[in-house]
């Protein structure tokens, strides 16, 4: 099921367009007369979809630092770990985006430029640097290499006033069809 829905500060509407494919050749014929920002998971369907640009959603980021630090047994570990320093910056970028929600679209657009932005460029520093060691098949290796691959495309958010920071509306919209989708596979299964 794919799932085309507007932003937050436009008329709300929600198109679901079952297709039996997940080819990225569905979005780009459905998209091929649609020219501005495309809010996104990772999936790379979405990289040759023309007049677009896309805006990556920073809690997949987050999931991936989250899913390694869940691996780390020892608390105070843990909280020393530089999978705990990720995890923080998308901590603290959600927690900065959380004050400017409510600001009108033009003063939303300048908060991001003063407080959220000077910390994306703080992380996309820190993962470049953290991308030369880490081990790419462990968790956290896997947690960088997605960071450093999505984080250009989640800084877009910053672009405008009205883009959010992840795509969060989007999941909710279409867990209707994922939760259907995973009972009736456990069905089958059992």
């Amino acid at each position: 099921m794919w799932l085309y829905q507007t932003g937050r500060y436009d008329t709300p509407i929600i198109i679901y367009d079952y297709k039996p494919s997940r080819s990225g050749r569905i979005p780009k014929a459905f998209l091929k007369e649609f020219s501005g920002y495309l809010h996104v998971d990772g999936y790379s369907g979405y990289n040759n979809i023309a007049n677009v640009t896309l805006v990556g959603c920073l809690a997949h980021v987050r999931r991936y630092f989250n899913d390694a630090y869940k691996l780390i047994e020892n608390t105070e570990d843990a909280k020393l770990s530089n999978t705990a320093k990720g995890l923080g910056y998308c901590n603290r970028l959600f927690a900065i985006d959380r004050e400017s929600k409510e600001l009108d679209i033009d003063i939303r657009y300048l908060f991001k430029q003063e407080k959220i932005k000077p910390v994306f460029d703080e992380f996309l520093t820190w993962v470049k640097n953290a991308s030369l060691n880490a081990l790419p098949q462990s968790k956290y290796g896997k947690a960088i290499t997605y960071a450093l691959n999505q984080l250009p495309n989640v800084m877009h958010y910053l672009d405008k006033g009205e883009l959010d920071i992840d795509n969060n509306r989007a999941e909710r919209s279409i867990k209707p069809f994922v939760i259907g989708r995973n009972y009736v596979l456990n069905s089958v299964m059992c």
